[in-house]
């Protein structure tokens, strides 16, 4: 299973402004070791998004520097890695061309989306044309998940659309999750950042979903992957089958990756 692991969450760095590692001064990422880094860890595959936290340029462009990373650094890494594009409810039209750019190169994941750091939140109403356009052209989007009810309305206007939340969070965040969970058949969970160090929680998810629902997802390098691979790899309360699809089977599947 080490050589199988698909990582659905992560955000590769082109410019040094897209570095979300908090301990800046302990490791300099270049775009080798980034991949090198994955590779170690035993992951052979790893999707995700470009993002900038700046907040003060131009958040159309952006969006557009940051997709137009993304495609430089998917053929830097030679088919390793799976780029996620981004889109905003601001601007529809462009949108809409962003998702036609990515179809044409074959790429069909959209995120993962952190509206706010785009000036942007769940309940803008120019996302749904956009999440609808998606749904046309067979995308799946990974979104940073929130308590808000705004996100079930995507869910529930998008109901052949697979969105994806990021993160399972603790407690009252994580039984929010697993109600939605229960109720969009649409709805999908990586397990990057928060919940992955409660004991017993992705068996609660597996007894709950199955396992076919729940992505490997790190959010590197904001995290390491390492917690989050012996998190699954080493839980004595998960199958075998369970890892497998935890660990690559459903990545692989929604997004037709070879391994």
């Amino acid at each position: 299973m080490l050589n199988k692991i698909i990582d659905f969450h992560t955000h590769p760095i082109f410019k040094p402004e897209q570095n979300i590692l908090m301990y800046k001064d302990s490791y300099d990422f270049t775009i080798e070791n980034f991949k090198e880094n994955l590779l170690k860890s035993g992951i052979s595959k790893f999707c995700g998004s470009v993002i900038n936290p700046n907040k003060d340029s131009s958040v159309l462009e952006k969006v557009l520097d940051n997709n137009a990373c993304a495609y430089k650094l998917c053929e830097i890494y030679e088919g390793d890695y799976i780029p996620g594009i981004h889109i905003h409810p601001d601007y529809i039209e462009e949108s809409f061309n962003q998702i036609d750019e990515a179809s044409s190169r074959e790429v069909r994941l959209i995120g993962e989306l952190v509206p706010y750091l785009d000036g942007w939140d769940y309940s803008h109403k120019g996302i749904h044309p956009i999440l609808d356009y998606a749904e046309k052209k067979g995308m799946i989007v990974s979104v940073h998940s929130t308590d808000s009810d705004a996100l079930d309305s995507w869910l529930r206007e998008h109901p052949n659309l697979i969105i994806v939340g990021a993160h399972p969070g603790d407690w009252s965040f994580f039984f929010k999750q697993l109600e939605r969970l229960k109720k969009y058949d649409n709805y999908m969970l990586d397990i990057s950042a928060t919940g992955i160090t409660r004991f017993g929680m992705l068996k609660k998810l597996v007894d709950e979903i199955g396992s076919k629902r729940i992505l490997f997802g790190s959010d590197y390098p904001s995290c390491d992957p390492n917690v989050f691979i012996s998190g699954v790899l080493q839980n004595p309360l998960l199958s075998d089958s369970d890892k497998e699809n935890i660990l690559f089977k459903n990545a692989q599947r929604l997004l037709n990756i070879k391994i």
